[in-house]
């Protein structure tokens, strides 16, 4: 049996019936957060982020707390995407998340 991806802390309940349809087992189970890498070699200019990351997840880019962009990683595991043009040094953040919402540590760069 094939479910959509849940995410962390759900509470799944599987009942098993037999042929007369009586249940026969209920068991309950709780979802755990997937571990989702944090992109891995990642650049920045001032209008531009690219890197590598886990395939078929999304990438956001942070200034502060602010989100500036979201982009989708492709099927190869890149990403490249426009952002607000930025001051040299600026410090931004990368988060990725796969699609069940789990999210990465964030990785920190620096717009060179």
């Amino acid at each position: 049996m094939t479910i959509p991806a849940q995410k962390a802390k759900t509470v799944l309940s599987f009942v098993i019936y037999n042929e007369l349809g009586n249940r026969l087992v209920t068991k309950k189970v709780t979802v755990k957060a997937a571990k989702v890498s944090a992109a891995k070699t990642v650049k920045a200019t001032p209008q531009k982020v690219t890197g590598k990351a886990t395939k078929n997840t999304s990438v956001s880019i942070y200034k502060g707390t602010k989100k500036i962009r979201t982009t989708k990683v492709t099927t190869k595991g890149t990403f490249a995407v426009s952002i607000p043009k930025q001051k040299k040094g600026t410090v931004l953040k990368i988060i990725v998340a796969d699609t069940a919402g789990n999210k990465s540590t964030a990785k920190r760069i620096q717009v060179r």
